[in-house]
């Protein structure tokens, strides 16, 4: 008994702590995909400017080059 006379529950307390446990480990799982998420979004987005950087370079070199065919 407790000091104000009430039983412990400890298989309840257990079963509370194994609960919690779970969840951490779900939260955590949870977290982890969406940190993968984020880093694959983050390298597709930094791809994309790669690829829009180099395509506007080609661009410019290219009307540089026909701009000096004109003449």
């Amino acid at each position: 008994m407790t000091p104000r006379g009430h039983h412990h529950h400890s298989r309840l307390l257990t079963a509370r702590r194994e609960r919690r446990g779970q969840e951490r480990e779900r939260d955590a799982a949870r977290r982890e995909r969406e940190e993968e998420r984020g880093e694959e979004r983050e390298r597709g987005e930094r791809r994309r400017r790669e690829r829009e950087r180099e395509s506007t370079a080609r661009a410019s070199d290219l009307r540089g080059f026909s701009a000096g065919l004109r003449f």
